[in-house]
């Protein structure tokens, strides 16, 4: 069975990329239904929500110091040929306090969680959802704190999101409501 069937050809907007992650954006796995996969290419169009009468409340943006969110993934070619790909999407929150706490403190609790990373090109792509495992390859959040012994030491916490799946994120290329703070927002990615 073959698969590949073309190349790409790079341009020069290829050559001036630039890194970074601007939001970040969760939900509960339990909350998620589907995403809904393009049949063109590695993208998902939709995503459907367990409770659509409430769907304000189901995404949360997160928002981190700048220059310090980050989503990785490692493709791994085992030697019986298992194929699989470990997510990593860590980023800083400045300050220690007790709301931020109580936000940090109930996404640990929370089983797994899926992510929306989207670029400093306005791109988003999906991290703890796939094709073959679904809302299994989500992602466990994790935290640790830091504040320094000098007043231009960091202090804050260090947030992390680890979980293996069986592909590659694919980009989001639709609409999701999402929560921050105080008010709700409907976000369009392209």
């Amino acid at each position: 069975m073959s698969f590949l069937t073309q190349g790409f050809a790079l341009t020069c907007d290829d050559n001036s990329t630039i890194g970074g992650i601007r939001r970040l954006f969760l939900i509960n796995r339990d909350s998620v239904e589907t995403f809904l996969a393009s049949t063109v290419d590695h993208s998902y169009t939709d995503v459907t929500v367990a409770d659509t009468a409430d769907v304000a409340s189901q995404w949360h943006q997160f928002e981190f110091a700048d220059y310090s969110l980050n989503a990785t993934f490692e493709n791994s070619l085992e030697d019986n040929g298992t194929n699989f790909v470990s997510y990593t999407v860590t980023g800083f929150i400045p300050r220690q306090e007790k709301e931020k706490a109580d936000r940090l403190q109930k996404a640990i609790k929370s089983c797994k969680l899926i992510a929306i990373a989207e670029n400093n090109q306005g791109q988003a792509f999906v991290y703890g959802y796939d094709e073959r495992l679904k809302t299994s390859a989500a992602l466990r959040a994790g935290v640790n704190g830091e504040t320094g012994s000098d007043l231009a030491d960091r202090n804050g916490y260090e947030f992390r999101l680890e979980g293996r799946g069986s592909d590659i994120p694919r980009q989001y290329v639709g609409t999701i409501v999402a929560s921050a703070g105080a008010g709700t927002a409907t976000i369009t990615f392209s």
